[in-house]
């Protein structure tokens, strides 16, 4: 018997154009100043989910050179908003507490994962007003940041919060609404 693979990678500005019913997993977390995790967490996602068709939401673009302009900044936001509502319908959220790389360059005036505590006040409200979102949440060592919150608020709805990113992904696939 063979083992197929089947997970789908779709980065921003790419427009999704996938059925509804088929099952798409956002990947929610730092990405300015942190390393590529991304990649690895579709890695995990696409062996952990044999012979099962997933679509994975990457908001970390592939590079493409020159300046991001404001206009791409907005074209970024309604990418990921519009793709978080979606995997909130039908598939699950990923939210991983990716540690900054100090190696990195970042902009210093801002808050580090600062569009992640957005995305995560989000889901914490879907899930307070009744929704079946499907969440994973984890945090790797060595992660600074309102720490006890994220921890705090995901007990509140008995979401283990895990601190290795493979352990994330298998969670995230069999976390049942």
């Amino acid at each position: 018997m063979y083992t197929y693979y089947m997970a789908i990678l779709h980065r921003p500005p790419e427009e999704l154009h996938v059925d509804d019913r088929a099952l798409l997993y956002f990947l929610a977390g730092p990405i300015q100043g942190a390393q590529p995790w991304q990649d690895e967490a579709f890695g995990y996602l696409d062996v952990l989910a044999p012979n099962q068709a997933i679509h994975v939401a990457s908001p970390r673009r592939e590079h493409q050179g020159g300046k991001f302009t404001s206009e791409d900044k907005s074209n970024q936001i309604r990418w990921e908003k519009r793709n978080l509502q979606r995997a909130n319908k039908n598939g699950g959220v990923l939210v991983w507490l990716a540690k900054r790389d100090m190696s990195l360059p970042y902009k210093e005036d801002r808050a580090y994962a600062q569009t992640t505590r957005h995305e995560f006040g989000r889901l914490m409200g879907w899930l307070d007003y009744g929704s079946s979102v499907r969440v994973a949440i984890g945090m790797e060592p060595g992660y600074r940041g309102n720490e006890d919150y994220y921890a705090d608020s995901a007990a509140e709805f008995s979401i283990p919060v895990h601190d290795n990113l493979e352990d994330t992904c298998r969670y995230l696939l069999n976390v049942r609404s």
